[in-house]
């Protein structure tokens, strides 16, 4: 008797490829939104969740004009990434599960298309 392993989607073998689940950015410390934060109370949030206590401490505490990030700046990106990664990772969870109930091929296809779109033009 002969067992086969199932045997997952890519090349060759008529259905897509599963599609990458991207890593979340690290978050050091998780820091509840205040309902009406200031500009400055909203930077100093995400810097205390996406920055370690040393970039917090000695990397970026001043600024000079034209040559880096501020340490509000560096935080808000790295809140984007992890926003546009969360939202991927989403996307991609609801493609496979319309794909395994038998979501029309269409429907499913133009998922995946707008997800490869989302995926290169995601803050990075």
């Amino acid at each position: 008797m002969v067992v086969e392993a199932p045997r997952m989607g890519g090349a060759g073998s008529g259905q897509p490829a599963p599609l990458p689940v991207l890593p979340r950015v690290e978050q050091f410390k998780h820091v509840e939104a205040e309902p009406f934060e200031t500009d400055e109370a909203r930077e100093r949030r995400l810097s205390q969740t996406y920055l370690s206590d040393l970039d917090q401490l000695l990397l970026n505490r001043v600024t000079l004009p034209g040559v880096g990030k501020s340490q509000g700046e560096r935080a808000k990106e790295l809140a984007r990434i992890d926003a546009g990664v969360e939202a991927l990772n989403r996307l991609a969870l609801i493609i496979e599960v319309l794909e395994a109930s038998g979501a029309s091929p269409e429907e499913v296809k133009a998922l995946r298309e707008e997800y490869a779109r989302l995926f290169t033009t995601r803050p990075k």
